[in-house]
């Protein structure tokens, strides 16, 4: 049954990109609107619909509490932000995507984090966010579009990467509180600051991985200089200039 599923979603999948393909390259206005219909029709069958069920509260930052829904029809916890507007398709994509990370970073899939889909007004400084503390990753739902992300797929394998560091410092010290979170903090940079070390990682190269990574090493946060690291080697991903996060312009997680 399963199998099955996933052979017509994948055949769903192929008839989207086919239509979207006629759509952009057609020169014929009433044929692109044809087929711009028939990718949307496909895209129903192939996704499950966003359901927004029981509200609950969530904490974006310490001094900012967002309205969020839970997504009735998915496993684990996925929610979206009242204030946020996401498609079928794009949830889908962060979702696999998220898994996917866990998955090659070796974080078992019952440890998955709470996903909460919130708008850029209510991010405004970040495609991704992990927070260790709850356990929970934010998204922006702009990040499956590749116009504004160009390296699919980085943002959400760059923040399961912190949540890789959270996950064993958990094991060594317990859960992360506000009250450990500067200890979790230093603790990940100084693991982190190993794994540089040991890859050849200077000040004179570590802008070959990313101008994120080269803007985190000289501030001394070797935690998101790994992860940007580990994201630019991940399995099947070409080598190119890392695009996840950007601190106080695109930032990210772990601050």
């Amino acid at each position: 049954e399963k199998n099955r599923r996933e052979a017509q979603q994948q055949y769903a999948e192929r008839q989207i990109e086919k239509y979207e393909r006629l759509a952009k390259y057609s020169l014929d206005q009433e044929n692109k609107e044809r087929y711009s219909e028939k990718a949307e029709e496909w895209e129903e069958q192939a996704y499950r619909p966003v359901t927004r069920g029981e509200p609950s509260t969530i904490f974006i930052k310490p001094e900012q509490k967002i309205d969020i829904k839970r997504i009735e029809n998915y496993s684990g916890e996925v929610y979206v932000s009242d204030q946020a507007e996401i498609k079928p398709r794009a949830l889908h994509t962060l979702n696999r995507r998220t898994e996917d990370a866990l998955k090659e970073w070796k974080i078992p899939l019952e440890r998955k984090p709470k996903i909460v889909v919130v708008s850029p007004d209510e991010m405004p400084t970040a495609y991704g966010k992990y927070d260790a503390m709850q356990n929970t990753v934010f998204y922006i739902p702009q990040i499956t579009d590749s116009k504004i992300v160009e390296a699919q797929g980085d943002i959400e394998f760059h923040e399961m990467w912190h949540m890789k560091q959270a996950e064993n410092f958990r094991k060594r010290y317990g859960e992360i509180t506000r009250e450990n979170y500067g200890k979790y903090i230093e603790n990940a940079c100084k693991e982190a600051k190993k794994t540089i070390d040991r890859a050849g990682i200077t000040e004179y190269n570590v802008s070959d991985i990313s101008s994120y990574a080269d803007q985190m090493f000289w501030i001394d946060r070797y935690d998101e200089v790994e992860a940007e690291y580990m994201v630019k080697h991940r399995r099947g991903k070409k080598h190119g200039n890392s695009q996840v996060s950007g601190g106080d312009s695109k930032g990210d997680g772990n601050l």
